[in-house]
């Protein structure tokens, strides 16, 4: 692992490789449990997580820089807790937050990565799980600003739409390819049969096109994402809530005939999103679709739409509106006090 020079391009000639292994509480085999030393911060609270005893093994390696791999492996409930990854940083000698980048290896033993166990880990470079963990929970690597891959297996049958929020660097997601459930496509995220695409890695710039035969964008699937144009094919039916939320650079989006409703929060905080034309079909613009789209200035609607909720353009004061006479968009304008054009 290639973690950039150290200061003054100084290399460093040992690679610290600290395995924390968390071994099974339910009948766990004595020699495998090492006793944590009287003065580590982990010792004294093992009881209050539900977890044996950790140890921490030192392997040094030659002509790569320093570096730190966490092996968690044994968890009793198979639950992997926000509070049981501190203690594990703690018992390596690290913080969520510090200066020494590591990465997570899963092996065996847990089952789940439940809601909020990495939260705001920005230290948190990478993540492989192995083979076993079968669910990761909502807002479960929330925050880890400096995430850049993720390595899923084929026993993960369930994703929170939320698992990688705010993961801003993230660029690689990959699937085992045994995996019946999900598959990875140019580093996107998407159900097994393509389908769905489940969520864009947020470190990823440009622009992006929606593979042809996609049906569903999932909640959240672009949240935060770095791009700044996309192109959805005329097979996505049904676009989720939060699905491009808080896309800052997002400029340019082609919605297709085949959508019938903008959901809650569908562009929410788009900042950069300029002009935007709604196609024929849809039916509904629901509550704050458009919220805090502050450079939106001109939305094209058709007499399609029939339905929009009043709090849809909360925030876009800039914004004027294109419709038809007597048309919902011309009744919202009226209702809202906005400028209203006819197309």
């Amino acid at each position: 692992m290639n973690y950039g020079n150290t200061p003054g391009n100084i290399k460093c000639t040992m690679h610290l490789l600290l395995t924390l292994l968390i071994l099974a509480a339910c009948n766990p085999d004595e020699k495998d449990i090492q006793p944590i030393p009287s003065n580590n911060p982990a010792s004294g609270i093992q009881e209050d997580i539900g977890i044996s005893q950790p140890t921490v093994t030192q392997h040094p390696f030659s002509e790569t820089e320093n570096a730190v791999e966490i092996v968690v492996g044994h968890i009793r409930g198979g639950k992997v807790t926000e509070k049981n990854v501190e203690v594990a940083l703690e018992t390596a000698g690290l913080t969520k937050d510090g200066k020494t980048p590591f990465t997570v290896t899963f092996v065996p033993g847990a089952t789940s990565i439940d809601e909020h166990a990495f939260f705001e880990c920005t230290s948190l470079t990478g993540v492989v799980i192995r083979e076993g963990i079968n669910m990761i929970g909502g807002f479960a690597f929330l925050n880890c600003t400096s995430l850049t891959s993720v390595e899923l297996p084929a026993s993960v049958d369930y994703i929170d739409p939320y698992a990688f929020w705010v993961c801003p660097s993230l660029t690689d997601i990959s699937v085992d390819s045994d995996n019946p459930h999900f598959m990875s496509e140019s580093h996107v995220l998407f159900n097994k049969g393509k389908t769905t695409l489940v969520r864009y890695p947020g470190g990823r710039s440009g622009t992006y096109s929606i593979p042809d035969g996609t049906v569903s964008i999932r909640s959240g699937a672009f949240q935060g994402s770095a791009l700044t144009g996309v192109a959805i094919p005329d097979s996505v039916t049904t676009i989720e809530r939060r699905a491009f939320q808080d896309c800052i650079l997002l400029t340019d989006v082609m919605i297709p005939k085949s959508v019938t409703l903008i959901p809650q929060y569908a562009f929410a905080y788009c900042t950069s999103l300029r002009d935007l034309d709604i196609p024929d079909n849809v039916k509904a613009i629901d509550t704050l679709a458009f919220w805090l789209c502050t450079s939106l200035t001109r939305i094209v609607i058709p007499a399609s739409v029939t339905d929009i909720d009043k709090e849809a353009f909360e925030g876009c004061e800039p914004l004027v509106i294109y419709g038809d006479t007597d048309s919902a968009a011309h009744t919202y304008a009226k209702e809202n006090g906005m400028p209203f054009k006819f197309i």
